[in-house]
């Protein structure tokens, strides 16, 4: 329950990066640091602009969500996003 109280509350370090790729496709990368300590970092690759901008966006307004749901379908436990 600690870890998912809010990230920016914490002073955690949200960070989203990417942009247009040679083959037309987009690169992100979006990674939280808390502490020094990376708690989580990933990297994808989409299909176009509004895919970027929507994902990059959805990270800075609900990291939490997004860091509880990576967890979730890492682990298993999906059941997390039918509720």
């Amino acid at each position: 329950a600690r870890r998912l109280r809010s990230f920016k509350k914490r002073g955690a370090n949200l960070r989203c990066t990417g942009g247009l790729r040679e083959d037309g496709r987009y690169d992100i990368c979006c990674s939280i640091r808390e502490k020094n300590e990376e708690m989580v970092s990933i990297s994808l690759v989409l299909d176009n602009e509004q895919q970027y901008e929507k994902m990059k966006a959805n990270f800075y307004d609900k990291p939490e969500i997004v860091y509880r749901g990576i967890l979730a379908l890492l682990s298993g436990e999906v059941n997390y996003l039918l509720q």
